[in-house]
């Protein structure tokens, strides 16, 4: 069983999408019995909209504003640390803290999934 973060801008309030796709490939982690914590906006809103798998944790985060997103990667490295994190999803997410948290996660042997099917931004 191992620990996964699955990294986006997740918020419930401004997309509905995002948010379920994340859900959806977090409970094929959660079948084959992987814990999967999932930092976003609004977490208590997840929890009232989807199916409560025990397997699937949202965690509240603030709102980092757009410019602080695009450079921000303590908050998920710390995530990492906190909760013992061996695979890591980055989805639709900026380059500069992509490639902090793929530095990072390449030090401590931990595994990294690009879901970019959806990149359209730097």
């Amino acid at each position: 069983m191992a620990n996964v973060l699955y990294v986006g801008n997740f918020n419930l309030l401004k997309g509905y999408a995002s948010v379920a796709r994340a859900f959806n490939i977090a409970r094929l982690f959660s079948e084959q019995r992987h814990n999967v914590f999932i930092p976003t906006i609004e977490s208590s809103l997840h929890l009232q909209l989807f199916d409560k798998d025990k397997n699937i944790n949202f965690i509240e985060r603030k709102d980092f504003g757009k410019i602080r997103s695009y450079l921000l990667s303590k908050y998920y490295i710390e995530l990492i640390k906190k909760h013992n994190i061996q695979i890591v999803i980055l989805y639709d997410f900026p380059a500069i803290p992509s490639l902090n948290i793929i530095k990072f996660c390449k030090k401590n042997a931990i595994k990294v999934i690009g879901d970019i099917t959806e990149w359209f931004d730097a």
